[in-house]
């Protein structure tokens, strides 16, 4: 028996299994669903400091489009054969976005997300839409990162 045939085979039945299963028995179609707030617990984040408060930290308009400090947060959920694809990533940064703005955002400036998604195959074209419409990227939800990265980190 060769090895690499019969690997091949597992390998091809995990992907076809991964992309036909389902999580759970609800509605997959409805994938932007805002996540459920919850008041801040502590002013800490865990057992770090908080890194949210209040403060009198501005941004440039110009640099930034408004007064909010935009993050964004790439995903793939608009991929046709799965939607949804890595809407965890999104649904944390949420979570986290609204919990850090209702201590007053990072040092005063309240903190705006910005969906970036991919659709599993337009990573160049998200990384690009970022370099020019966000402060920083939170979390990373890109299965195909490496289309992009190689090129963006390397000096020109």
């Amino acid at each position: 028996m060769r090895i690499r045939p019969f690997i091949a085979i597992v390998v091809a039945t995990v992907l076809v299994a991964g992309a036909c299963s389902s999580r759970g028995g609800g509605d997959d179609t409805a994938v932007d669903a805002d996540p459920p707030a919850t008041p801040a617990a502590s002013a800490d984040f865990g057992s770090i400091q908080a890194p949210c408060g209040p403060g009198d930290a501005t941004v440039d308009p110009a640099q930034n489009g408004g007064p909010t400090l935009k993050v964004g947060t790439p995903t793939d959920k608009g991929f046709e054969a799965r939607p949804g694809l890595n809407i965890e990533v999104e649904d944390a940064a949420k979570a986290f976005i609204a919990w850090c703005n209702e201590q007053g955002g990072v040092q005063g400036l309240p903190l705006e997300l910005v969906e970036l998604d991919a659709a599993l195959v337009s990573v160049p074209t998200v990384i690009e839409e970022a370099c020019d419409n966000v402060f920083a990227l939170v979390g990373g939800g890109l299965v195909f990162d490496d289309q992009v990265f190689p090129d963006s980190t390397s000096a020109t």
